[in-house]
């Protein structure tokens, strides 16, 4: 029961975890993305891992994307608040709800090995990319 308890902890950090290595990579093939060596450009100051990969060029399936919309959820409000900062951002009662169906024991459902895997492709995308810069 007390895993169950630290499940959101696990998807803000998991997300965090992405969110890093695509602004990494982000940041080092596109170095004017720091203007003037203090002022980071719109294009990195975000949360969306969505907008993120798409930027990087990282591709992802249907069910990593509706993940990485999740994710991004949990790093902006859903891991840390009861509900989002925003009234635009709050699910509807009459929907159904923004989440992989997956997203309620990852570790028995399957989803910590995509997660693994998206996490393990963004990291391998910033190694190429440090190794081309610093050979």
């Amino acid at each position: 029961m007390l895993d169950q308890d630290l499940i959101a902890e696990y998807y803000l950090l998991i997300g965090y975890t992405l969110e890093c290595l695509l602004k990494g990579y982000l940041l080092a093939i596109l170095p004017e993305l720091v203007q003037n060596g203090i002022r980071i450009d719109r294009l990195i100051v975000t949360h969306d891992l969505v907008e993120l990969c798409r930027d990087a060029n990282m591709t992802v399936s249907d069910e990593e994307n509706q993940l990485l919309g999740f994710l991004t959820q949990c790093i902006i409000w859903r891991s840390k608040y009861p509900v989002p900062l925003k009234l635009a951002d709050t699910p509807s009662p009459l929907e159904p709800p923004n989440q992989p169906q997956k997203v309620q024991n990852p570790f028995s459902s399957g989803l910590k090995g995509v997660l693994d895997d998206l996490c393990i492709r963004a990291g391998a995308r910033l190694e190429a990319e440090r190794k081309r810069l610093n050979p």
